[in-house]
């Protein structure tokens, strides 16, 4: 079982994997398909929590294990003490690695599987995170963001694709009596994205409907703000769908009246 849920960088204890979930799924094909969630760039930086549903730390220095061979990287990692425990939270810079499949370990912990790859291959294909809350995340997702400095956000570049925008408008109006026309007397448009999350595994669908928990939300540093609930779309026969989700442009609000 994994040591966390409902966030990008999802740890392990040794003997235990990203493909042992918490329920069986004798139907899906093929359990053990890979295709990462979160991609790291060199040159990057990964801010990230680990919300241990224990509320206990994973002690140890970051490593990326790629290729047979185990690379330190260059953290800020602290601990936080509340009352019912302990939790981590830190940032590393991505560092200078060829493509291709890895994980990050901590002590003993694995995190699931991660992609490295070139700024220019994950330019159409990626989009940066960063989120915050300003009170607690409870439950599965147990981040004690009150805890944590203000400025501080989670962040991850994420495979993630817009499928399309659509005008939201709410709108008053009102006939005049002396010209008959319709006049506008309160105006309020904005747009609506449509996501999607191509090839997610169990884990990672988990990670975007946490992610959607929080009150602030930037992706490529453009502020949005939630529209509807996360659907996976995952059926028995399947390891790997495709999930979708909206958001409100927060950029392109606009307010008119009288």
């Amino acid at each position: 079982m994994a040591r966390n849920s409902h966030n990008f960088l999802t740890w392990f204890d040794a003997g235990d994997n990203e493909f042992i979930l918490p329920l069986p799924r004798p139907f899906a094909r093929e359990p053990e398909m890979l295709s990462p969630v979160v991609w790291l760039v060199p040159g990057d930086t990964v801010s990230f929590y680990i919300n241990t549903v224990d509320e206990t730390v994973i002690e140890g220095n970051i490593e990326i294990l790629k290729d047979g061979a185990a690379t330190v990287v260059v953290d800020t990692v602290t601990q936080i003490d509340f009352p019912t425990g302990s939790h981590r939270y830190g940032s590393f810079v991505v560092p200078a690695l060829s493509e291709g499949f890895c994980q990050l370990r901590i002590g003993t912990t694995l995190s699931q599987y991660c992609w490295v790859s070139t700024a220019a291959n994950a330019a159409d294909r990626t989009a940066i995170v960063k989120f915050r809350n300003d009170q607690r995340l409870g439950g599965g997702t147990n981040v004690r963001w009150s805890y944590l400095p203000e400025n501080f956000y989670q962040q991850f570049r994420i495979r993630l694709a817009m499928r399309g925008e659509e005008v939201e408008t709410n709108k008053e109006t009102y006939r005049e009596s002396t010209t008959g026309k319709t006049v506008s007397l309160y105006s309020e448009a904005r747009q609506i994205v449509s996501f999607l999350t191509p090839e997610y595994n169990y884990w990672g669908h988990r990670a975007i409907a946490g992610m959607l928990e929080h009150d602030t939300l930037l992706i490529n540093n453009q502020p949005y703000q939630f529209q509807t609930g996360y659907k996976s779309n995952m059926n028995e026969g399947d390891a790997l769908s495709q999930g979708e989700f909206s958001l409100s442009d927060e950029n392109t609000a606009t307010i008119n009246r009288n």
